[in-house]
């Protein structure tokens, strides 16, 4: 008994180091990724931390503004801005799933771990390239 809850409980610190190290390399490798010539510094990484926090936390008012914008104007947001919105609840859907799940729990993992870095990807572009605030 005491294996199982060892080999459990290293999975378990494997897997949260995975995710740090995911974190990681979205913090640093990414905008490298991105924009091979141009060197981040640290603020465009605090700005790009306060936008993934407003982001995961905003992402129900986005959702209820686009679905008010439908009904009340008749057009909807296009599928880019609405696949950018929906990323976030499905990162925490997934995580949950990872964390209710017994068997198989890698799936979600694996899931997690690739919506994080679309996240990293979707809010590092903005903030390297600049805002474009006019369009329309």
């Amino acid at each position: 008994m005491d294996s199982k809850r060892l080999i459990k409980n290293s999975s378990l610190k494997i897997t949260w180091i995975s995710l740090g190290v995911n974190l990681i390399f979205c913090c640093t490798l990414v905008p490298m990724a991105l924009q091979p010539t141009w060197i981040f510094n640290f603020r465009q990484l605090l700005e790009t931390l306060l936008w993934q926090a407003i982001a995961l936390v905003g992402w129900p008012l986005s959702l209820l503004g686009s679905l008010l914008n439908f009904f009340w104007r008749g057009y909807s947001p296009d599928l880019d801005a609405l696949l950018k919105i929906l990323l976030y609840p499905a990162g925490i859907i997934t995580c949950l799933l990872f964390l209710i799940c017994r068997k198989n729990n890698w799936i979600p993992l694996i899931i997690l771990h690739l919506l994080l870095i679309l996240s990293f990807i979707n809010i590092w572009s903005p903030v390297l390239n600049g805002y474009d605030f006019m369009i329309g």
